[in-house]
């Protein structure tokens, strides 16, 4: 249960000290650019040379490199210069042999890909209500009005551990399907420590984040998914046994099962203890950070039985997890409470709660984020 609240662990100090990031506009190759991370000595390294906001390359990494995604920015140990792909016309460059395979090989496609009309996602900041913050991506065209609302986990934030939620944001628009991914009230920032949501905020949070999206122009409201993750996978099944019109497939990653009350207060015990007495009590995210809870965040689990919320969702349900996830392997049972079709596990051999996002090419995260595009596009 402790990964419930979260392993998201933004292990800086153990990232990386090589990242490959995308350019942001420039004059060359038609207003984007490509780029490479150099370090502070300026020798060029192997890398992921990222299109800004165009679709078709997904991954090219070296060792130590991890994938960041089109125009994203992931910061690690100390800041890199960024080289435009002129920079490297008549100048040696530190790369070994496979580095400069990578690089001839993402030109050529990335040139493809400006090229070709592809599908692409604009993602616009929006306010849900005054508090509530979240991303809405959708399609720039081919977009038939399917769409998915995100729910991060616990005290994190709406793109989640490694950026997991942002690239699937993408690569679910680069298929048709837009989607609303929320900064949960009271949590929504991963550098935050002191915790003021509970499960009834997240429930609230949910249905206004739902609301406004049905309420877009262009979505199909009879089209919509939802995913959860950790805790968010449990937001999204009592979510669905509230309102069980709502949306038409859901998926789940590392999700808890059962009695929430009894599995929280007993795997957090000393914290729980420590917040029926004072009123708040603090407890250790191993490898993250250590946060404070409120009495009310553990009082507001009684009564959510993940296992009878599940069994009132009538919708196609699939959940995805790691065989070293530390919660419970409980994917068997939600498959027999389940009433809808289809419904699917897919179980990832040596993936842990949060699918080793922060370790490169040894991480799961692209077969996560594979198989959870597939589903939608089969069950929207």
């Amino acid at each position: 249960m402790s990964t419930l609240l979260g392993r998201r662990r933004e292990r800086i100090a153990a990232a990386p000290t090589r990242t490959a990031l995308a350019l942001g506009s420039s004059s060359d190759w038609g207003g984007k650019s490509l780029g490479v991370v150099a370090d502070q000595a300026g020798h060029g390294h192997g890398l992921e040379a990222a299109l800004h906001g165009a679709v078709g390359v997904t991954e090219a990494l070296d060792d130590g490199i991890e994938h960041v995604g089109f125009g994203d920015m992931l910061h690690r140990a100390r800041p890199r210069r960024i080289l435009p792909v002129k920079w490297f016309a008549g100048r040696h460059v530190a790369c070994n042999e496979r580095s400069v395979k990578i690089l001839r090989a993402i030109v050529v496609v990335a040139a493809a890909a400006m090229a070709a009309p592809g599908v692409r996602a604009a993602e616009t900041a929006v306010a849900i209500t005054p508090e509530l913050k979240g991303a809405w991506v959708k399609p720039d065209k081919g977009w038939d009005g399917r769409a998915v609302l995100l729910l991060h986990g616990f005290a994190s934030d709406m793109d989640d551990a490694g950026g997991l939620f942002k690239r699937l944001a993408r690569e679910l628009a680069t298929k048709g399907i837009a989607s609303l991914r929320i900064n949960f009230r009271g949590e929504g920032d991963a550098s935050r420590t002191d915790i003021e949501s509970t499960f009834a905020t997240r429930l609230e949070d949910t249905a206004a984040a739902y609301a406004w999206l049905a309420e877009q122009r262009g979505v199909n409201a009879s089209r919509l998914g939802v995913l959860g993750f950790s805790l968010g996978a449990s937001t999204a099944i009592e979510t669905g046994a509230q309102y069980p019109d709502w949306f038409k497939t859901m998926a789940v990653w590392s999700s808890p099962g059962g009695d929430q009350f009894a599995e929280l207060t007993e795997e957090f015990k000393p914290a729980f203890e420590q917040a029926r007495h004072t009123g708040v009590g603090t407890m250790e995210l191993a490898g993250w950070k250590t946060v404070t809870l409120r009495k009310e965040f553990f009082e507001s689990f009684r009564g959510i039985d993940l296992d009878k919320s599940l069994a009132k969702y009538p919708g196609a349900f699939l959940t995805v997890r790691g065989t070293q996830d530390m919660l419970a392997q409980h994917d068997d049972v939600f498959l027999k409470i389940a009433p809808g079709e289809p419904k699917e596990k897919l179980i990832i051999e040596g993936a842990d709660h949060i699918f080793h996002v922060f370790d490169g090419e040894k991480g799961q995260s692209a077969q996560v984020i594979d198989a959870t595009v597939a589903w939608f596009l089969r069950t929207l």
